[in-house]
């Protein structure tokens, strides 16, 4: 790209990189070392262009009732909402409340992946839209999308993604797939398809548009999320998630206003 920018290069050769080291680590006979290796790389190369009110990690999604979604491979999440609960390096459980996207990342992309991705997203989804005290926290359902380093065989033509939701199941959950340096799908109005090319604008393209919409919807979340007192800690420590548990109260601290009845 003769008239590119400085940063315009620079994604160019951090997303070549990134297919580099996955293409490396083909030689490897374990097969889940590989695949968590490939992780690493994709949570590497979007965490560059996160701010610091996010994290970034792998594991499962929980709600307030204790259901818990399929793993996931890599989880974005809003460190100012809640953080995980459970959590040893990048490997945690994270409340449903906080997560902003997920991306499930394979060796292979295939039709079967694009499936299993489909419904690990309409479980997430649910997850998100029940077991909650909250009414108002189901709504900005997280973004869910799948990116693949090698066509395994999608069994469909990247130029006609209308076609390919017929054929997989729940696809039409996901907000985007990518297969690096051949093309990437984003449901934005209607699906989008961007062709690969030398400066993997593909992938450019889908890490782009997955990252300013998981700020977009962050802030959405955020500030409806803390327009009252919510009692966080306590519903998923403390209380049971049913209808009992909301006529508890909330344990709100006094403010000028509401003064403490426990002084004279």
């Amino acid at each position: 790209m003769d008239n590119s920018t400085l940063i315009q290069e620079y994604a160019s050769s951090a997303i070549r990189a990134m297919k580099d080291q996955a293409d490396a680590v083909a030689r490897l006979e374990h097969k889940p070392s590989k695949g968590r290796f490939r992780e690493i790389f994709v949570t590497t190369a979007l965490e560059q262009y996160l701010t610091h009110q996010f994290g970034i990690g792998h594991g499962i999604v929980i709600n307030q009732r204790g259901d818990q979604s399929s793993e996931h491979d890599v989880i974005i999440f809003d460190r100012r909402i809640l953080p995980p609960f459970i959590a040893s390096g990048a490997l945690g459980a994270f409340p449903v409340e906080a997560v902003i996207a997920t991306v499930e990342v394979k060796s292979n992309l295939t039709a079967e992946s694009i499936r299993d991705a489909g419904s690990a997203a309409a479980k997430l989804h649910e997850i998100h839209q029940t077991g909650t005290i909250y009414e108002d926290c189901t709504v900005e359902r997280p973004l869910t999308s799948i990116v693949g380093f090698k066509d395994g065989g999608t069994g469909c033509n990247p130029s006609d993604m209308e076609k390919a939701c017929s054929n997989l199941n729940d696809v039409n959950l996901l907000f985007a797939i990518c297969l690096v340096g051949s093309f990437s799908w984003l449901r934005l109005n209607g699906w989008q398809v961007q062709k690969g090319d030398q400066d993997f604008e593909e992938t450019k393209r889908f890490m782009a548009a997955l990252l300013d919409n998981v700020r977009t919807k962050a802030e959405r979340r955020y500030s409806m999320l803390t327009k009252k007192h919510r009692d966080w800690l306590s519903v998923y420590t403390r209380w049971d998630c049913s209808g009992a548990a909301a006529l508890r109260g909330h344990d709100i601290a006094p403010t000028a206003t509401t003064p403490d009845p426990n002084l004279g």
